[in-house]
């Protein structure tokens, strides 16, 4: 079984981000249905005591929500390692 898994060829995936928007999130509601998780993203800091304008929604399967997870994990233990705890003020 070792063997089998450690002969599957792997994938080169090409990333083209020219002309992306790159925004600020300070805001997320995580929501979902049985067959995803919705990300919505937005922006506080220009709208005090308004609504919160939600600028991206992202919908996602609970298994990439998985992996998302781990990455995530892995990325913020990288940089506590490096740059030190990151206090969020929660316990």
């Amino acid at each position: 079984m070792a063997d089998q898994e450690a002969q599957k060829p792997t994938q080169k995936i090409q990333i083209d981000d020219r002309g992306v928007n790159v925004e600020s999130s300070d805001y997320w509601l995580i929501t979902g249905t049985p067959e995803e998780a919705v990300f919505r993203f937005g922006n506080t800091k220009h709208n005090v005591g308004g609504p919160v304008k939600i600028t991206n929604k992202v919908g996602i399967s609970y298994y990439t929500a998985k992996r998302l997870l781990a990455a995530l994990a892995q990325t913020i233990k990288r940089y506590e390692e490096a740059l030190g705890a990151i206090n969020t003020g929660t316990s």
